[in-house]
């Protein structure tokens, strides 16, 4: 590599323009995607062996160097540059006694004089720094740049299995009561699936009732007073775009909605127990639990709940958010239903068990057989080769792990789902184990 770097005949447009930049720069990014994916799994001894390979890949040099001498030819081509280009050479390399000297020489020799002796003498600690970047830039990300993106994740399953526990303690707390039915109201699609429908005058008006929302979020909607008028059209789509690109907004705008309409549903419970002359105490189970931009409601009669969902229909509405009966559908408890990827379902003493969705478990498997399998160049699906049996089994149960503990923590799991899902991971792993020995045998021979 020195002998190339130093040698000024390979330094030229001519022998530069036949590389495929395209090809190198899938190399590139095929082991960036390795090395970020063992950083993850915390497979540092494979993170050290792909760095490794990286800063000895003789294509991943080339793509360097290619990328550094064009930078540096498309720059000093420009006629606009050729002035400033001169003058800045003499200031940084010419002494005062140089400057007539240099001073008479035309743009080419100028440029002549800048390959020869600036450009050339730092190219070759210009590909290191480079290569050393690019090999620790995808164990930077997955170690730094994602860890609060990891929090909020680990946050939200917090959140999750504190709403779901709420759930379960809240009916077998009262399962004395031996109520038969329990309905729930469930919406199916996040309330901000269509943002571009909200009004923005009505949220503004909620900000000053609500302290839970963050200051920044008035200076966002400052710009919606007028969004249905023509003048201003477009400012406004620029401002539209610009906010409804935050995930942060958009989370303190579901905020602002859901806690209206927990306060609206509060207020319907106690206007429909007026209106159906019943006690407070009888309405007990009534409960309305919502996470991010879905929620529930559960009570023991029907007619409630149909009275909470037209409430609740009216106050989309005048959001801007129109759902009917079939985004805001009736629930039997005895009948079950997903929520939060788990079913919920209860019996007729009015207890509730809890267990994983199989949506949930479905994905599981997905993530499993990606550890495992890997899609080449025809789309068809071949076992990774690299991995041996035992670190298959370390990144399996690591998957696995997690999964678990979000779902262990509710006592009510059933326990049955986690022997099949064994014994179906096991079958997979066998699977891999022959089609992975297979190839490996057709590949030495």
């Amino acid at each position: 590599m020195t002998q190339i770097v130093l040698s000024n005949m390979l330094i030229t447009n001519n022998s530069l323009s036949i590389v495929n930049n395209q090809q190198l720069i899938q190399e590139l990014i095929s082991l960036q995607k390795r090395i970020y994916k063992a950083t993850i799994y915390h497979d540092y001894k494979s993170v050290h062996k792909l760095q490794k390979l990286l800063l000895a890949s003789q294509s991943v040099k080339l793509l360097i160097l290619s990328n550094i001498t064009n930078k540096h030819f498309k720059s000093h081509n420009a006629s606009s540059a050729n002035v400033n280009l001169k003058s800045q050479l003499v200031q940084s390399f010419c002494s005062t006694n140089e400057y007539a000297l240099i001073s008479k020489l035309d743009v080419a020799q100028l440029y002549s004089f800048l390959v020869d002796h600036v450009f050339v003498a730092h190219l070759y600690d210009n590909i290191i720094s480079d290569l050393v970047y690019l090999s620790l830039k995808p164990e930077w990300e997955a170690k730094f740049v994602n860890s609060d993106s990891i929090d909020k994740v680990k946050r939200n399953y917090l959140y999750k299995i504190d709403v779901i526990l709420h759930v379960y303690l809240q009916y077998n707390q009262y399962s004395k009561t031996k109520c038969n039915k329990i309905y729930v109201l469930k919406n199916k699609v996040d309330i901000l699936h269509y943002p571009h429908n909200l009004d923005y005058t009505y949220l503004q008006s909620k900000l000053n009732t609500i302290n839970s929302i963050n200051k920044f979020i008035k200076k966002y909607l400052a710009f919606y007073p007028n969004f249905n008028a023509k003048k201003d059209t477009e400012i406004i789509l620029i401002f539209y775009y610009i906010s409804f690109f935050s995930d942060h907004l958009l989370s303190l705008l579901k905020e602002i909605i859901m806690e209206s309409l927990s306060t609206e549903v509060y207020l319907c419970k106690t206007l429909f127990a007026d209106i159906m002359h019943k006690n407070a105490y009888m309405l007990k189970l009534s409960r309305f639990l919502w996470h991010e931009g879905y929620f529930i409601f559960f009570s023991d009669s029907k007619n409630e709940a149909v009275f909470i969902r037209n409430r609740i229909k009216n106050l989309l509405d005048s959001v801007g958010l129109v759902f009917d009966e079939t985004n805001i559908p009736i629930f039997e408890l005895r009948n079950g239903f997903n929520f939060l990827d788990f079913h919920i379902q209860g019996n007729s003493l009015g207890n509730i068990s809890l267990r994983a969705s199989l949506k949930s478990q479905l994905v599981l498997l997905k993530k499993i057989k990606e550890i495992l399998y890997h899609k080449d160049h025809l789309n068809r699906v071949r076992p990774n080769t690299y991995l041996s049996f035992r670190s298959a089994i370390r990144k399996v149960n690591h998957v696995v792990r997690e999964w678990k503990t979000y779902y262990i923590k509710i006592g009510n799991t059933n326990h049955m789902i986690y022997t099949r899902l064994n014994r179906t991971i096991q079958i997979i792993l066998h699977k891999w184990q022959g089609k992975n020995g297979k190839k490996k045998k057709k590949n030495a021979g």
